[in-house]
C-alpha cells in the first residue's frame, strides 16, 4: 500500500503518456489487400484521423479531439495545487471519460471512408490507448481513496 501511494501517480502518468505516444506513432488503420487477402498496416496514425488528413481524405473529428483533450487534461490535473483527494478525483474522471471516448471514437468516422479504404477500420493502437487510459483512471481513483487514509 505504501509503495502504491508513493508510485501510483507516476504509474498513472506513465500509462497516459504511453497512450498519447501510441496515438501519435502507431498505425491507426488496417486495410485488407485484395491481392494477397491479408491485413496490411496503413500509413495513417490516430492523430491524423482525429485532426484530418489529405490522402485519404479525413475531416477533423470532434469526438477524437475531445478524447485527446480529456486525456491531456487528466494527466495535467495531478499537478493542480489542490488536496490530493480532489486532484485525483478530477484526474480519474477526466481519464475515464477519455478512455471511453477513445473506444467510441472509431464509430464516428464516416462509413464510406472506412468501407472504401479500410475494411477492418481502426485497430490495436486505439484499443491499447483506451485500456491504458482507463488503467490510469483506476490508479488515480485508488489513490483518491487511499489519500484520506493514514498508512
Amino acid at each position: 500500500m505504501k509503495l502504491f501511494k508513493k508510485y501510483g501517480s507516476f504509474i498513472a502518468l506513465l500509462f497516459g503518456v504511453v497512450a498519447i505516444v501510441l496515438l501519435f506513432v502507431a498505425p491507426g488503420l488496417y486495410s485488407k489487400d485484395p491481392m494477397i487477402g491479408k491485413n496490411v498496416l496503413a500509413d495513417i496514425n490516430a492523430f491524423q484521423t482525429i485532426f484530418g488528413h489529405e490522402n485519404p481524405k479525413f475531416e477533423f473529428n470532434i469526438l477524437g479531439f475531445v478524447a485527446v483533450l480529456l486525456l491531456v487534461l487528466g494527466l495535467a490535473a495531478r499537478f493542480v495545487p489542490l488536496k490530493n483527494k480532489y486532484k485525483y478525483l478530477i484526474s480519474a474522471v477526466l481519464l475515464l471519460l477519455a478512455g471511453i471516448f477513445l473506444f467510441v471514437y472509431p464509430n464516428t468516422i464516416p462509413k464510406n471512408i472506412l468501407s472504401d479504404l479500410f475494411d477492418n477500420g481502426l485497430g490495436v493502437p486505439l484499443i491499447i490507448s483506451g485500456i491504458l487510459t482507463i488503467l490510469a483512471a483506476l490508479s488515480d481513483g485508488a489513490l483518491m481513496l487511499l489519500s484520506g487514509k493514514k498508512a
